[in-house]
């Protein structure tokens, strides 16, 4: 099973994740629906959000390094600035990439089909633009304020999170598709082992060196007492996206599958013309149908 990719399946196999009414209830949702004024409602808030992540990701790491006055240490601005210069070029290409996307999507598509994957490219690239745009902001405050080893710490908790809900959920979604059994030991088990018995003793070390010695990292200076609350940025941040990830994961891929079958599963789910080609076509064909009778 361990070769099998979670994509690759027959459709006789995707049956047992794709369901028809979990899938065709996002004929309602606004990016995904058949309806012209329904998608052109969504087009002006994911502007407007777009907008807000482009100032966050790529203005704010280009203005913070020049400003006159600030409440964050001079080795925090360091950090988010190098890194949204660093990132800032995928964030502009993304952002391109998802006003391309808004726009065509405005356009009546083939089938349902269609438009529910087109939808989802839609909500993956607007993930990338957020979780891109957040990150120099949440890696400057987590590093200035418990230093390079509490980031590493945080980082640790992320990569068991993500090992526990993206990874655990992919080996269930390929057990219920090829109905096999995993193999291989579950490394996540000693991760978290490791954290539980260490992770303390490195998150007071982390502290300690922060605010005195300074091992390892690029400033001497002490941080302000309300590090201890904005130095938790990185890992709310990485938690939340890899919580929505994992909640989303399911549909994202029995959307594929609806996709790549799409033939085959509006017989098999029935599918109405008015369902599959929009309302106006739908009863457009259903009236030239029941004319040629």
């Amino acid at each position: 099973m361990r070769n099998k990719g979670l994509l690759s399946a027959t459709f006789e196999q995707s049956t047992k994740l794709v369901k028809k009414a979990e899938i065709m209830k996002y004929s309602n949702d606004l990016v995904t629906s058949m309806s012209f004024f329904k998608r052109l409602m969504l087009f002006l808030p994911i502007l407007f959000i777009l907008s807000l992540i482009y100032m966050i990701g790529v203005v704010l790491p280009l203005q913070i390094a020049s400003a006159d006055q600030t409440n964050l240490s001079m080795f925090t601005i360091r950090i988010i600035s190098k890194i949204g210069l660093a990132l800032s070029s995928w964030i502009e290409k993304l952002l391109i990439l998802e006003g391309v996307l808004l726009i065509i999507n405005l356009f009546p598509k083939a089938n349902y089909a269609v438009q529910l994957m087109f939808g989802v490219l839609i909500s993956i690239v607007l993930s990338l633009i957020g979780v891109l745009g957040i990150l120099p902001l949440a890696i400057g405050l987590t590093v200035g304020a418990f230093g390079w080893i509490g980031f590493g710490l945080q980082l640790l908790v992320c990569i068991y999170l993500w090992k526990s809900l993206i990874i655990s959920n992919i080996v269930q979604l390929k057990q219920r598709l090829y109905q096999g059994v995993p193999n291989g030991k579950d490394w996540g088990e000693r991760l978290m082992i490791f954290i539980k018995k260490y992770g303390g003793i490195l998150l007071l070390l982390a502290i300690v060196n922060r605010w005195t010695f300074n091992f390892g990292e690029m400033v001497k200076t002490r941080p302000d007492i309300f590090s201890f609350l904005y130095g938790w940025a990185f890992l709310l941040v990485a938690s939340l996206m890899i919580f929505m990830m994992s909640m989303t994961l399911k549909n994202f891929v029995a959307a594929f599958y609806f996709f790549k079958y799409q033939k085959e599963y509006r017989q098999f789910f029935k599918v109405s013309n008015e369902q599959w080609y929009g309302k106006w076509r739908g009863k457009k064909m259903d009236k030239k149908k029941h004319k040629e009778r």
